[in-house]
């Protein structure tokens, strides 16, 4: 068989060379022999080994061969080179010869024996490459040339390396490769690929053609097999690259669709392979040996890719075959578009194909995916922002940057070109109300530094969809009757708007364009926000002022367990009718908490714990307060944040906590009055752990979304109307700015009452203007809290890439350990953080996730499986990741099951990362600040501590203080 003929090659080279690096040449004494033994092999392979060192005489004479009989019953090897004795028999009997060569199987007892004995097995014929290939060239008769030998060098090394394979599979690919070459005359590089299938791949026989990428270096070919074993190899095994079985109805539909372009031949036999019961070996053999694209067997497997035609090629296709009007293209714009063929590969465009496209531009919309193209050209990249506050910075840092010294007055002008139908029936409406009132403040602020144009809206005379949806619509309403339906879908195009920003630059009456962007904002459809504007209108209905209830779901939709997230609505149950994300229920539920204080303020009189003047004076304060809210309502819901109502409020609210600290002291008071107004305009999760939602209405959060929308409208009108604008560093500068916006300002924190005991909570994450509030410490009954894990992700890519950068030769086999990791989103973002690195060498990391409490263990196991289950190009769960072979791995096991350091070096683990180390061991601790608490008339907070800011504003240090109080030491029975 020419497969152990090669084999027996290998081996006997293998031999040859452990001889010459033997210091036991002398032979006249029994123990100055060199023993060696064939390890493991099967009784063919060590029969042609034996075979080739008797034909050899040379070697011959130096070896002495005893091969236990037992190992090589039927293979007619001559008697003289066997014995009946094991090989831990042999290693004593001594030979005069030079060496002595036995074998051995799998025998357990004579592991300490054979110890000593030089053992020649899988692993020690996969370390040479370079005696596969001259034993393929030799037993096979081929004769290529110096370069090639070197290819197929390359090409066998690479190989190995990226699988595990047995001597069998590694001889068959040698003796195919062979064959290729003799039989059917291809060259190296076409033969390395139609070997393919005896390592259980589909034959791609031009895949390797191109010389310059495939050559002699190892890398390239390396990265080829490893692309191939995590791509394709798991397809003949009826999976997904990530594990998970292939759906045989989308391989049979697809098979379907593209029954043209696959061969008869082919196609009976994807037929067979799709109907065949998984773990079918025949039909995966039979498709194996099928080329992969010039038989379509990739056809079933994934959606070919089309090529891409030229953007002129596709602009002139479109107007000739797919445009309304095929006569909208004259031969002048015709003349421009041929031109342009030779023009786009250089990547040079001019003024004239902006032209073409503002004239074009509406019926290029036709074709969504060249409309886009065509945008690209002209507009760059566009930027994509969640926050349009965030957005509308970076737009303006990017465009006046480069605009150099200004030689007039300079403004930005945003164009949306979604028409009037768009707006009325293919944009969601939820989403315009919530743009509409979280951003029209900056429209005002901006004045005469921003435009804002919105084109194809007609004639009539309607109110602004940008800044004022809800009236837009109800006009339409008006004009259009109940036929018109308010659209609910969250698809991409229903819940994003897209900007073209122009600087324009005006000297006398002349406008110069300098320079052009465009902004993507973007709605996440699963965030909450939806409801913000009928939440607030539900308020208002109620007296504007209020305190709610929302109940968290533990279990997601397919039975996961789950934690409170403002980025999925689904964690949280619907308050109002189906609607989930919203936060209000309808008024007949909902009680009123301005009566409810007042009540308060005179039981509190009534019993004695308030003088009359003392009363009074909370009233006066609760009035201001409430008429100042309701006018801030009213604004935020109708005319925007910009008003100065808003930020009337904050200080009527602080000023009413002020108050309260000064005359509202005692237990009582601070259980019945304190307690319940810091409440206002919160909402309270239900369940077992203490959690807490500051949403936009809240007095604290409306200032800060007031505060954010002043600071972006002074920041760009200040870079837009100065001269000379002066930035120790811009980029960092922005950079900084963009992170502040990001901050939720005010409030930070809040106190959850439980069992009638205050619990501090603070911001963990902040979405939309709402922000969740959770406990800042361990939490001593382990529950589950809301995660971004995408900044500590981020950091440990870049220790990775820095560590791999000082010791490139790791990245082939890093272990990377997460260390009381209490959620499954904390691994499965480094696992994605980590899929995107670049490096020069191989990259194969291991990420272990261990926790020294099994029952958290357990419960991120069963997230981990959950939340992989919704990506499918995550890897599939294990909690024994050695038996995978891909480049990121996942293992979740106890840490009982982690070897210690061994006294030779080795580490477990290359690098351990603590999460949330610091948090999860800290505690409330005293914060003196006599000065500040003296001046409240509160005293010394010594149970509780309140957040320190070197930012704080009156109001928001009343709030802060006004939480302290409640943690303060209880009063003495003798306290008035």
């Amino acid at each position: 068989m020419l497969t152990d003929r090669i084999i027996g090659r290998v081996g006997t080279d293998i031999l040859q060379r452990r001889l010459a690096d033997s210091r036991q040449g002398d032979g006249s004494l029994q123990d100055s022999a060199a023993l060696f033994r064939l390890d493991k092999l099967a009784a063919g392979q060590i029969a042609s080994i034996v075979r080739e060192i008797l034909a050899n005489p040379v070697l011959a004479a130096r070896v002495d061969l005893r091969i236990p009989e037992s190992l090589v019953e039927g293979q007619g090897l001559p008697p003289e080179a066997l014995t009946s004795q094991n090989a831990g028999a042999v290693r004593n009997a001594g030979t005069t010869k030079e060496a002595l060569l036995t074998a051995n199987g799998n025998e357990h007892n004579l592991a300490d024996t054979l110890g000593h004995v030089t053992a020649l097995g899988a692993k020690e014929f996969k370390a040479q490459e370079g005696a596969w290939v001259e034993a393929t060239c030799h037993i096979a008769g081929i004769a290529p040339t110096p370069e090639d030998r070197a290819v197929f060098r390359a090409a066998v090394k690479a190989l190995m390396g990226a699988a595990e394979l047995t001597l069998s599979q590694l001889g068959d690919y040698c003796a195919l490769v062979a064959e290729a070459t003799n039989a059917h005359g291809l060259p190296i590089r076409d033969a390395i690929g139609w070997a393919l299938p005896c390592v259980r791949l589909p034959r791609d026989t031009s895949l390797f053609a191109n010389a310059k990428t495939y050559g002699q270096a190892v890398g390239p070919w390396r990265k080829a097999f490893d692309k191939l074993f995590t791509n394709r190899a798991p397809l003949l095994e009826r999976l997904r690259p990530n594990g998970q079985p292939l759906d045989p109805e989308e391989m049979r539909q697809r098979l379907e669709e593209n029954a043209s372009a696959i061969p008869d031949n082919a196609r009976e036999a994807l037929e067979a392979f799709i109907s065949a019961p998984p773990g079918d070996e025949q039909t995966a053999t039979d498709i194996a040996l099928l080329e992969w694209e010039m038989d379509g067997i990739h056809f079933i497997f994934d959606k070919p890719r089309e090529r891409q035609q030229g953007l002129a090629e596709a602009t002139l296709h479109f107007f000739d075959h797919d445009c309304d009007d095929t006569e909208v293209l004259d031969a002048t714009w015709r003349k421009h578009i041929d031109d342009l063929r030779a023009r786009e590969k250089r990547s040079d465009w001019n003024d004239e194909d902006e032209t073409f496209f503002e004239l074009h531009r509406r019926y290029l919309e036709q074709n969504t995916k060249l409309h886009a193209r065509w945008e690209k050209v002209i507009y760059g990249k566009p930027i994509e922002c969640h926050d349009f506050l965030d957005g509308f910075a970076s737009a303006a840092h990017r465009l006046v940057v480069g605009a150099g010294e200004p030689k007039g007055e300079r403004f930005l002008r945003f164009t949306v070109s979604k028409g009037r139908k768009e707006w009325r029936e293919r944009f969601n409406h939820d989403v315009g109300a919530f743009f509409s009132a979280m951003y029209r403040g900056l429209k005002e602020l901006m004045g005469s530094k921003a435009q804002w144009r919105l084109e194809r809206m007609g004639s009539a005379n309607l109110p602004d969809p940008l800044f004022d949806y809800t009236a837009f619509f109800k006009k339409e309403k008006e004009i259009r009757g109940d036929k018109l339906k308010i659209v609910t879908s969250l698809a991409k195009n229903a819940v994003q708007i897209k900007f073209e920003i122009a600087l324009v630059e005006l000297v006398g009456a002349q406008e110069t364009i300098l320079d052009k962007t465009q902004l993507l904002w973007l709605y996440r459809p699963e965030s909450i926000g939806l409801s913000l504007i009928d939440d607030m209108l539900r308020l208002k209905e109620k007296g504007s002022i209020g305190v709610t209830e929302v109940p968290r779901r533990l279990v997601s939709k397919k039975g996961g367990v789950q934690s409170v997230s403002l980025l999925d609505t689904g964690t949280l149950e619907a308050t109002y009718s189906r609607d989930a994300g919203s936060l209000v229920p309808p008024p007949n539920r909902l009680h009123s908490f301005r009566a409810e204080i007042k009540r308060a303020i005179d039981h509190l009189a009534s019993i004695g714990r308030l003088t009359s003047e003392q009363r009074d004076e909370l009233r006066s304060a609760w009035d201001m307060f409430e008429a100042d809210y309701i006018q801030a309502l009213d604004d935020f819901i109708s005319t925007g944040l910009h008003g100065e109502s808003v930020l009337r409020q904050a200080e009527s609210f602080g000023a009413l906590l002020r108050a309260i600290a000064v005359h509202a002291r005692g237990d009582i008071c601070r259980s019945e009055l304190v307690a319940n107004l810091l409440t206002a305009g919160t909402v309270r999760v239900s369940g077992e752990q203490p959690c807490l939602i500051i949403p936009p209405w809240h007095p604290e959060r409306m200032k800060a979304l007031a505060v954010k929308t002043r600071r972006v409208a002074g920041l760009v009108t200040h870079i837009l109307s100065s001269s000379n604008v002066l930035f120790g560093d811009r980029g960092i500068f922005f950079r900084e700015f963009a992170e502040e916006l990001a901050h939720p300002f005010y409030p930070e924190i809040a106190v959850v009452q439980r069992g009638g005991a205050p619990i501090l909570v603070s911001e963990t994450s902040t979405v939309n203007g709402y922000s969740l509030l959770e406990r800042p410490v361990h939490a001593e009954d382990g529950l589950l809290t809301d995660v971004d894990p995408a900044a500590s992700a981020k950091q440990a890519r870049e220790l990775l890439e820095r560590y791999i950068g000082l010791q490139p030769h790791e990245s082939a086999n890093l272990s990377v350990l997460l260390y009381n990791a209490d959620a499954a989103d904390m691994p499965l973002a480094v696992v994605r953080e980590l899929s995107n690195m670049q490096t020069e060498t191989d990259f194969q990391c291991n990420v272990s996730v261990r926790h020294r409490d099994l029952g958290k263990l357990r419960r991120v196991y069963a997230e981990l499986v959950t939340k992989s289950g919704d990506d499918p190009d995550l890897p599939v769960v294990s909690e024994t990741s050695e038996n995978f072979i891909s480049k990121l791995r996942i293992s979740v096991a106890p840490p009982s099951s982690t070897q210690p350091k061994s006294n030779d070096g080795f580490r477990p683990f290359d690098i351990a990362f603590l999460h949330d180390v610091v948090a999860r061991t800290a505690g409330v601790d005293d914060i003196p600040d006599l000065s500040s608490a003296d001046s409240l008339g509160m005293g010394i907070c010594r149970r509780g501590c309140f957040g320190r800011s070197p930012n704080r504003c009156p109001a928001r240090f009343s709030l802060f203080a006004g939480s302290a109080y409640l943690f303060a030491e209880r009063e003495s029975s003798g306290d008035a």
